[in-house]
């Protein structure tokens, strides 16, 4: 097209409005009535290579982000919900499903926690053991579902979000873009409400959209 960018018409809804492929394939079909063809769908996306469960404070998974790498392009994300032994293509059923924060059991018992903008990062920065050892720190990393948005777009971090880190030491790891920064100014100012000490976190040497992975 005249932007250069490339994609489906489903693509291109979901990076207009901002929202998730199924949010925007709902919106599509409810415009125009086009659905997209799954066979060809699932030839796209490519295999699964991650898959994180969001679950609320009892344990229960109220969602899953799947991860999947199509061949020589970038990763794709699709959510799925829980319906019995099956999972359901999507987030929200005939009621909207509650927005929670990654690793959110982890999260309530946590004194000091990292921000970051995807899963990815949050389980390599769980992984790296950070504070390993030190007995007075209980240590979670956690993200929003929807990741980071452009300067100027609608935050996706939501308020209900900032009680969470009453109290806690929290570190706000940002990406190396223009997103990262929108990301991490408004996720730092709005749990600052809450928090005992907030710091974002730049890490030199990052390449252009590098992050903390």
């Amino acid at each position: 097209n005249g932007c250069g960018a490339s994609g489906n018409v489903f693509q291109f809804q979901a990076r207009i409005e901002s929202c998730s492929i199924t949010e925007a394939e709902k919106l599509v079909s409810e415009i125009t009535g086009a659905r997209p063809d799954r066979e060809f769908l699932g030839e796209k996306l490519g295999p699964v290579v991650a898959q994180y469960d969001y679950r609320d404070e009892t344990g229960r998974v109220l969602y899953q982000k799947r991860r999947h790498q199509p061949e020589n392009q970038a990763n794709t994300f699709r959510t799925y919900r829980p319906d019995g032994e099956r999972w359901i293509a999507g987030i929200d059923g005939d009621v909207p499903a509650r927005r929670i924060l990654y690793n959110l059991p982890q999260l309530v018992t946590a004194n000091v926690v990292a921000i970051c903008e995807g899963e990815k990062d949050c389980e390599n920065v769980m992984q790296a053991g950070l504070y390993s050892g030190t007995a007075d720190v209980r240590f979670a990393a956690t993200c929003n579902f929807d990741g980071a948005w452009r300067p100027g777009d609608r935050p996706k971090w939501l308020p209900e979000y900032d009680a969470f880190f009453a109290g806690k030491l929290v570190f706000v790891f940002r990406d190396n873009d223009e997103s990262g920064d929108a990301w991490s100014r408004h996720v730092a100012a709005s749990v600052a409400r809450y928090a005992r000490q907030v710091r974002i976190v730049e890490l030199d040497g990052l390449p252009e959209k590098g992050d903390v992975s």
